[in-house]
């Protein structure tokens, strides 16, 4: 996932994980909130979106 960032996320702080019963409504209120979100995906057999607090440079 880090070689394809096209949302510009900052992967460079360390990486947790967390759990939800529903991904697209924990993202989507992750967006409404201000936070920059890739879309959802599947790796491995697990759907899961990668997130970060800020942007970075542009």
């Amino acid at each position: 996932m880090m070689a394809d960032n096209p949302y510009g996320l900052d992967l460079a702080t360390p990486s947790i994980a967390l759990q939800t019963d529903d991904l697209e409504a924990a993202r989507a209120l992750l967006l409404e909130r201000g936070v920059t979100a890739m879309g959802i995906g599947e790796h491995s057999g697990v759907r899961d979106f990668a997130f970060s607090h800020r942007r970075v440079a542009e």
